[in-house]
């Protein structure tokens, strides 16, 4: 399951390297700095929950809708779905040539190898 013109292409941070992806994907002429920066990325955030004690973050927490937003690009978000629906539609905007984001926990990608729950990583 593949789109069939997609090339991924690894960058410094999931989130801008996925719009990044994203807006090779449609010929855009973005890179990954501008699309960090059109999500208004940089912001920073402290937190005192999760697997670690402490944590601070240097993306704001709503880079890619910032970016969508930026642009007026329609999107959809969903969540909360079962896994079956969830990736059925997945699949759907995949098969229709869509490229999807999904927001994932770290812990689930075998390929990355961590035992820490961290979400979310962001994938084009």
């Amino acid at each position: 399951m593949q789109l069939s013109e997609y090339t991924h292409t690894p960058g410094a941070h999931c989130g801008s390297a996925s719009l990044r992806n994203l807006a090779d994907y449609y010929d855009w002429g973005l890179n990954e700095s501008l699309c960090f920066g059109y999500g208004a990325g940089l912001g920073f955030g402290y937190y005192e929950r999760g697997p670690a004690s402490h944590i601070i973050m240097g993306r704001n927490g709503q880079l890619e809708t910032g970016f969508f937003e930026t642009f007026d690009l329609d999107y959809r978000e969903s969540s909360g779905q079962d896994w079956e629906t969830a990736w059925a539609d997945v699949r759907d905007a995949i098969a229709d040539e869509t490229p999807v984001m999904l927001f994932v926990d770290l812990y689930y990608l075998d390929y990355f190898g961590t035992d820490t729950h961290f979400g979310p990583h962001i994938l084009l």
